[in-house]
Order: C-alpha cells, then structure tokens, then sequence
C-alpha cells in the first residue's frame, strides 16, 4: 500500500479553509457598506441567514471536496489492493516455487542418504562380520589360554598338594619321633631317678643290675634311637636330644660291646654343643661328651679336652645345682683317669 501524501492533504484542506474564509470575508464586507439611505438596513436575522447561507455553501462545497477525495482515496485504495493482490499472488507463486524446489532438493537428499545409508549398512555388515571373525578367533585363542592356565593350575595345585603331603608327612615324622624322645626319656627317667650316677663307680660298673629296670632302660634306648632315626630324617633338631639320650643311657648301662660307636657319637655330640655354646642348654651334650670319655676314652689329649670342658662348664652361671653337681663329679673322675694315662705312659 502507498504512503500517505500528506502535503497534498494539507494543501486540500488550507485550500477549503481559505475559500470558506474568502466567502464568508465577501458576505461580511457586503453587509458592512454604509447602505443607501433609503436603503433599509439588514437586521440581526438577515445577518444568521446569510451566514447560515454561507456556512451551507461551505459545508456542501467540503462535501463534495471529501467526496472527490474519497472518490480519489478509493481509487488509489482499490490501486494499492490490487497490486497487493498481485503482489500476494507473486508471493504465493514464489512460494509455491521454493517449495517445488525445496521437496526436489529433500527428495535429492533423500535419496542421497538413502544411499549414504545403505553404503553405511553395508560397512556396519562388513565390520560385524570382521568382528565376528575376530572374536571367534579371540575366543578360540582365549579358550587355549584358558585350557593351558587350567593345566598350569592343575600342575601348580598338584606340586602344592605333593609340597602339602610332605610337609604334613615331615610334621607327622617329627611328632612321632618327638613323642618317641619324650616317652623314651620317660622310661629312663623312671628308672634313673632310683639310682645316683656316681662318676667314680660308673668308670667300673653300671649302677644298674635288676634286670627288669635293665630291660626299661634298654628300652628306653630303642625307642630313643626311633625317634632319632625319625627326627633325623625331617632335618628337625630334637634329633640333637634323641642322639644325646641314647649315649647316656648307654653309658650308664654300660653297654661296652658299643664302645666306638659311642666314642663316635659322643664325638658328634661335642661339635653340636660347640655349634651352640652361646645357649645354655647346650651343656648337657659337654656332659654327656664328658661321661663317654670318662667311661671309654683312651686318648689322653681327649680326655685332657673333656676335663677342659667340664672346668668350663663349672664357669658358667646359668647352670643348674644338679648340672653343676654333675660337673663337678666328672671333673674329679677326669683329673684321676688323665693322672692313670699319664702314668701309663713310659718315659
């Protein structure tokens, strides 16, 4: 629609008022002349009427004024509809255009992914299929490392289930020869605790001559040396006791026919209590070395080392009254039986 030519409108309208004011201006001039004087003069409702006369005249002449105006309004709105019609029309036609072309372009790109997605369909088939390929191959390679784990384990639990079984063997061992030591020490005990070992008298004769308490003691003796064979065999050092009561059992009943054999382990007996001189329960195997030389030693620098033992053992302060009574009888029997070696030997 066009814009409002305001100019023109107020140009219209000053030009209405100028006319209305010119009229009214001539109707006011005529009827201010000095009149004839016989003329009569127009009276007060002479002057309404033709001013009302004029007004009239006014009104009609605006009248026909707004009617051209209208007529010619109408004329420029019934211009300006129809070239917004047409306008409208172009719009619609432009419209209709961009969306002919705009369903041809989404039916292209329809199309084009479309395309795109079977091309993607087919990749997705293509690498389902790769990935399918691949963990069968994963899961066969996986169920072979599986199978070789589950034989690795199965080894693995077998040597700890053999490891088991020997240690368990080895505890077993070494709690029979345990109970073997102490039930064999039992049986001595019961015996011993009945007689005083005298190292002077032991050097002739055993102290002990009933044969039943001879027979405990002998088998005291045996079920000491399966403890020991027992204790030995699992490396445990209860072995060190086992053999330690053996020899003094031997020696206190006197068992001659086994001389080396006990000057050998009595011998064995020495280096364990060397090994652990700093403990204080290594003097009774000094003791026991002691009692085997007095009885069946006859090298004199061996018996010179047993008395030297037995002074030493004097020494210490964490031996016990009856171990200290011990030592001090063998010291004695020790010094005599050196003194007898010495003497025996010619100059």
């Amino acid at each position: 629609m066009e814009k409002v030519n305001w100019p023109r409108v107020v140009f219209w309208w000053l030009g209405i008022i100028f006319f209305v004011s010119g009229i009214a201006c001539f109707f006011f001039d005529m009827v201010s002349r000095s009149p004839h004087p016989r003329a009569v003069s127009p009276s007060m409702s002479d002057f309404a009427t033709v001013f009302f006369g004029a007004s009239s005249l006014a009104l009609i002449v605006i009248s026909l004024v707004l009617a051209v105006a209208a007529i010619l309004g109408w004329s420029s709105i019934k211009s300006d509809l129809e070239k917004e019609s047409k306008a409208s029309e172009d719009a619609q036609e432009n419209v209709r255009k961009a969306i002919a072309e705009n369903q041809e372009s989404v039916n292209t790109s329809i199309g084009s992914l479309d395309s795109r997605f079977f091309k993607i369909q087919e990749q997705t088939n293509s690498i389902g299929k790769e990935v399918k390929n691949e963990t069968d191959s994963l899961s066969d390679e996986i169920k072979e490392r599986t199978k070789r784990l589950e034989e690795e384990i199965r080894k693995q639990v077998d040597l700890l289930g053999k490891e088991i079984k020997e240690k368990a063997d080895d505890i077993i061992k070494e709690v029979k020869g345990r109970s073997n030591l102490v039930s064999g020490h039992a049986l001595a005990a019961s015996v011993l605790s009945r007689y005083p070992i005298i190292a002077s008298e032991l050097r002739n004769t055993g102290p002990i001559n009933n044969d039943l308490e001879r027979n405990l003691i002998q088998e005291a003796i045996y079920v000491s040396e399966q403890g020991y064979r027992e204790l030995k065999e699992v490396k445990s050092k209860g072995q060190y006791a086992a053999l330690n009561n053996i020899v003094y059992y031997s020696c206190v009943l006197r068992l001659d026919e086994k001389r080396e054999e006990l000057l050998s382990r009595g011998r064995e007996i020495k280096e364990i209590g060397e090994n652990n001189r700093h403990l204080q329960w290594s003097v009774p195997y000094f003791i026991t070395f002691c009692w085997v030389i007095l009885i069946y030693g006859v090298d004199t620098g061996e018996v010179a080392e047993a008395l030297k033992i037995g002074e030493e053992i004097l020494k210490r302060e964490e031996i016990t009254s009856f171990q200290k009574y011990e030592a001090t009888d063998l010291v004695a029997s020790l010094k005599e039986k050196l003194k007898e070696l010495i003497g025996a030997v010619p100059n």
